[in-house]
Parts: structure tokens; C-alpha cells; sequence
């Protein structure tokens, strides 16, 4: 669609405008050029619904794109709907979720769920226990790091997804690993240090039932 959009963006517009309801999800994620084809579909077009959640949007520079924003939402929508009800994540996960981000959410779930953080000794533990929850089919594996990344596939031949990849995702179980050292905050005036701490957020938020959190000084 974006090629289209270059080459003939009328072409593109008259194709989109022939659908009743146009639908664009993750719209905290669309940004640079991506960002003004969509403007400009819906600005042309008779329904239009957008889905999206600005608190997993930490990439907000990202290349130097203008990001999507708040403002390009009010300036072009008729309504907006917050949903303010949390019934995608288990209670334990969705309380610890609050201590690194408030977003005034309340938890609709009734299971209760299970959050566990280890404090990883060795290599020789971290590889057992990963190996253990690789084997689980419900389970992904996660780290912030790509340097992470790597040396989990180097060291124990284990894929491990970025935060970025696991969008759009429902895991049972979200195994974190070595991703939580900043801490928990509640918004500050670095921007960086906030973008952060929503990337800690969206990762915390992407299972459904189990978040397990390892953590391995061996490592940093």
C-alpha cells in the first residue's frame, strides 16, 4: 500500500474508498510517511476506525519519523473511546504492570494470575531454566537487549523476541529476561528514560496469565 501511495496516491485513495469501514490498528506505532497515507485515507473516508495505545509507543522519534500523536486523533475523528478496563491480563501481571506505569486502568480479569522474579547466580542456571520454559508451547521468550538476544541464541541455541516482535501477540507466558534493571518509575521529564519504561510496560502487559522475570547480573 505504501508503494502505491508513492507512485499514484489518488490511485490509492480511490481503491481504499471503496470499502464501507476502513480499520487501522496499533496506530501509536505509524509514523513518517505511513503516518500522512493514513491522514489522508481518513480524512477521505466515510468510516473510519482507529485502535492503538500510546503508552507502547516508545520508539516516538524513531529515524527521526514524525509519529502519530494524540492531536492527529482529535483533529480527525468524531468520537473517541477510551477503554479504561484491563481484561487482557491476569490480576497479578496487571498490578505489577501499575508499579511501572499508573495508567489509570482498572483490572477486569478474574484470574488471578502469577508473577515471579529470580535472581539468576549463574550461566549454568540461567541456561537450565530457559531451557525448562523454552519447552513450554504456550511460552515466548523476551529481552529488550538485541545483545541479550544474541548471546541467548549464541549460548543456548534459543530464540528470543524483542518487545517489538511480540506485538499483536497473546501469549499464555512471557518468560522476561535481563529487562527490568531500570527500575520502577512513574513519568519523568526525560523523554528517553519514559520511552524506556513504556517498552518495560508493553513487555510486563503481553501475557495473558503467567509473566516470569529473570533476571542475571552476569550479563549486563
Amino acid at each position: 500500500m505504501r508503494k502505491a501511495a508513492i507512485n499514484d496516491n489518488n490511485k490509492l485513495l480511490s481503491y481504499t474508498l471503496s470499502f464501507d469501514v476502513i480499520v487501522v490498528d496499533e496506530i501509536q506505532s505509524v509514523n513518517g510517511y505511513n503516518r500522512q497515507i493514513v491522514l489522508d485515507i481518513i480524512n477521505n473516508s466515510k468510516n473510519a476506525i482507529m485502535v492503538g495505545d500510546f503508552n507502547q509507543e516508545w520508539k516516538k522519534n524513531y529515524r527521526n519519523k514524525t509519529p502519530f500523536s494524540m492531536a492527529d486523533i482529535y483533529s480527525i475523528t468524531d468520537k473517541v473511546y477510551k477503554l479504561d478496563v484491563n481484561y487482557r491480563n491476569s490480576q497479578a501481571i496487571f498490578e505489577y504492570g501499575k508499579k511501572i506505569l499508573n495508567d489509570n486502568t482498572t483490572s477486569g480479569s478474574k484470574d488471578k494470575g502469577v508473577t515471579m522474579l529470580f535472581r539468576i547466580q549463574s550461566e549454568a542456571e540461567l541456561g537450565e531454566r530457559l531451557e525448562e520454559y523454552n519447552k513450554d508451547k504456550s511460552a515466548i521468550i523476551v529481552s529488550r537487549h538485541s545483545k541479550i538476544r544474541t548471546r541467548m541464541w549464541k549460548s543456548f541455541g534459543i530464540r528470543t523476541y524483542s518487545v517489538s516482535d511480540t506485538k499483536s501477540t497473546s501469549p499464555e507466558t512471557v518468560i522476561l529476561v535481563n529487562s527490568t534493571k531500570l527500575g520502577l518509575h512513574e513519568k519523568t521529564n526525560d523523554d528517553k528514560e519514559y520511552e524506556a519504561v513504556k517498552e518495560i510496560w508493553s513487555a510486563v502487559l503481553r501475557p495473558r496469565k503467567k509473566l516470569i522475570i529473570l533476571e542475571y547480573e552476569g550479563w549486563r
